[in-house]
């Protein structure tokens, strides 16, 4: 996974997340435009805690998320989300609008997939 991948996954400009891993922001900018290269050890630390961190964002205990929060981490269509976890676009529409609440299970076992996907899509972005 590159820097920009995993500041991307956390939603972060390159001056916040340089300040919460405390990276300089010109260190950032080198990096992402390919004028320096970060040490393989520091890519392989920074992925750790940046998932981590992701983690405690989309599974964090007793905080309550919803279908269309956990849709927009992954950045789909109401249709693509739906056809990616094969779950029917009526569904999801209904229950993005409050017409029907989704199951709490569903929304716990959703969390973790995304948590998953999240990091498949960063590595094969990286490969």
């Amino acid at each position: 996974m590159t820097v920009k991948e995993m500041r991307n996954l956390l939603g972060l400009s390159q001056q916040k997340f340089g300040d919460k891993y405390h990276i300089p922001k010109r260190t950032i900018q080198d990096w992402e435009h390919n004028l320096m290269t970060p040490p393989i050890y520091v890519i392989e630390l920074l992925e750790r805690f940046v998932l981590k961190d992701v983690n405690e964002e989309i599974c964090p205990p007793n905080v309550n998320m919803t279908v269309k929060d956990l849709r927009n981490l992954l950045g789909l269509s109401q249709q693509k989300f739906g056809d990616k976890y094969h779950i029917p676009l009526r569904t999801v529409q209904s229950w993005e609008s409050g017409e029907r609440s989704c199951p709490v299970y569903v929304i716990e076992l959703l969390k973790r997939a995304v948590l998953i996907d999240s990091k498949q899509k960063c590595d094969v972005k990286a490969k």
